[in-house]
């Protein structure tokens, strides 16, 4: 049987790629990128649905933090939770003592913290009908992240994500990411090339993106724009337009399809 070709965008000259081909395409591109630009190429995609890829560059002066804002923003941030990247056996999390210690600038950090929650207060598409329905989960996810934080606090196991890339990450190296540890989205992460100079500075950025896939309403088989999160693990979950609007469930569980591999999960939107 045929791989699956998942094709996608190349950010550089717009060309259309299946997954595979996409890293010949993106060092054909590479003239584009100036020299000070070049970092690690990553290709990113989703452990349980390869469909959702994205290639990224990376510089080695960039930290994990970086990194996951940057997926955060992307692909997966729904509603504050932890995540953590694991690479050759090592947990790294995102610990206060990053900031006292140099590694993380905490404003920084902050100030890519409040963008990435502006921007998902503008982007909320369901109005005040959801008020109290996300009150008492910011209130959960509030008690959830106080007893995970001092758990990982006891744990010696797990190091600081302020570490560059530079020094963590090899030639062809596989890695993995995890956001939110009770809902979770697992990412797989490969180094497809490493940089042949020194990028300055730590901007990661987009190099090529799985366009979406084609998912079918589950009853007229149009395109899916819905999908409802109260029958998300029965036969009927993925809904055009007019069937969403004749679905009985609430309003409140249709949510969007994003092209994301955290579609359906949580309170994600896209």
């Amino acid at each position: 049987m045929k791989a699956a070709a998942f094709p996608g965008t190349c950010q550089l000259c717009n060309g259309s790629f299946d997954k595979k081909g996409m890293a010949k395409r993106i060092a054909a591109c590479g003239e584009k990128l100036k020299d000070a630009e070049a970092g690690f190429l990553l290709l990113i995609e989703g452990l349980y649905q390869p469909k959702y890829w994205l290639y990224l560059n990376a510089p080695a002066e960039a930290t994990l933090v970086d990194l996951d804002v940057f997926l955060r923003k992307i692909w997966v941030e729904c509603c504050g939770h932890l995540s953590k990247f694991t690479i050759g056996g090592t947990s790294y999390v995102l610990e206060p003592r990053d900031s006292e210690e140099g590694d993380l600038d905490e404003d920084e950090f902050d100030e890519d913290e409040e963008d990435l929650f502006d921007e998902e207060e503008e982007d909320d598409e369901f109005g005040g009908d959801n008020e109290d329905e996300f009150d008492e989960r910011d209130d959960l996810q509030d008690d959830l992240f106080d007893a995970k934080f001092m758990e990982d606090e006891e744990d010696d196991s797990n190091e600081s994500m302020g570490i560059t890339l530079g020094e963590v990450l090899q030639p062809k190296m596989k890695f993995s990411y995890e956001y939110d540890f009770g809902t979770p989205t697992k990412l797989s992460l490969k180094v497809v090339d490493v940089p042949k100079g020194k990028a300055a500075g730590r901007e990661i950025t987009l190099l090529a993106r799985n366009n979406p896939p084609e998912i079918p309403c589950s009853r007229c088989g149009k395109p899916a724009t819905k999908i409802c999160l109260s029958c998300i693990y029965g036969n009927e979950a993925w809904f055009c337009t007019q069937c969403a609007e004749a679905h009985t469930c609430s309003e409140k569980a249709l949510f969007p399809v994003a092209n994301s591999p955290r579609v359906g999960m949580c309170g994600y939107v896209g």
